[in-house]
């Protein structure tokens, strides 16, 4: 991982947005905007290319992510979600957020949701949750 863990500690209560493909950067802008300082961006580098990422976040208006989860790109679902739920577990337990912010339904949302619930953070996401074998949806 790079960026704010490697620094000055970062303040209590904080909320966690994370973002890991472009629609998610470009869904979740607003709310990191609206959130300002408040805000933690973690990117975890499901889609990879730093060229596009970066035009992403330059051009919905936002700072570079505050972290971003190295080795996630380019591996199975599997790899990605395992590699994702172990190091954002790092992240939230170094962190401490009041609340995780995802959006969708990606591997990102998946494992973002999971290392909350398991390090016992709050996590919401912006739409229900469908589970596609049964049809049935609940919030999160």
């Amino acid at each position: 991982m790079v960026g704010a863990m490697d620094g000055a500690p970062i303040r209590a209560s904080r909320i966690a947005v994370v973002v890991g493909t472009r629609p998610e950067i470009i869904k979740l802008a607003p709310v990191i905007r609206r959130l300002a300082e408040d805000a933690v961006v973690v990117h975890s580098g499901q889609h990879w290319d730093p060229d596009l990422t970066d035009a992403f976040f330059a051009g919905a208006g936002l700072e570079p992510p505050d972290v971003t989860l190295q080795g996630v790109g380019g591996g199975s679902r599997t790899e990605q979600i395992a590699s994702m739920v172990a190091q954002l577990g790092d992240v939230f337990a170094c962190l401490e957020p009041a609340a995780v912010v995802v959006q969708g339904d990606t591997n990102t949302t998946s494992a973002a949701a999971q290392a909350a619930s398991y390090g016992g953070s709050r996590s919401c996401t912006s739409r229900p949750v469908c589970a596609p074998t049964t049809g049935r949806c609940r919030r999160s």
